[in-house]
């Protein structure tokens, strides 16, 4: 074997040792994320289910706020969405094309074969 090809056996093994190093770190923040998204769900829905308890709030009044403030986001866009709105097979509630789940019910939408 030649020297040359020693060293770059050394620069592809380092290279390696590197990556996946990286790779644990990008694991790491996943389940950071993971962990602290499960906490504001655990947070929301406490305080939810506060609302509801002292104040009376319903969960159609959630609905329809969440609804009112997604189309007003939608308003404020300066790109234009290019699919139309979807309606959900499960609750038969209007939500945006790019929604994977439903925000009314949580379903899982049908998926668009064409959708990027």
């Amino acid at each position: 074997m030649s020297r040359g090809g020693g060293i770059s056996n050394a620069f592809a093994t380092q290279e390696a040792i590197e990556a996946a190093s990286m790779a644990r770190g990008t694991r790491t923040d996943e389940e950071f994320m993971k962990h602290d998204m499960e906490r504001l769900l655990l947070i929301s829905q406490a305080m939810w289910e506060f609302m509801k308890q002292e104040h009376g709030y319903t969960d159609e009044a959630l609905s329809d706020m969440v609804g009112r403030i997604e189309a007003k986001r939608g308003e404020t866009n300066a790109v234009p969405s290019k699919d139309a709105p979807v309606t959900c097979p499960a609750c038969g509630r209007v939500n945006t094309a790019s929604r994977q789940f439903c925000i009314y019910c949580g379903k899982q939408m049908l998926e668009n074969p064409f959708a990027r």
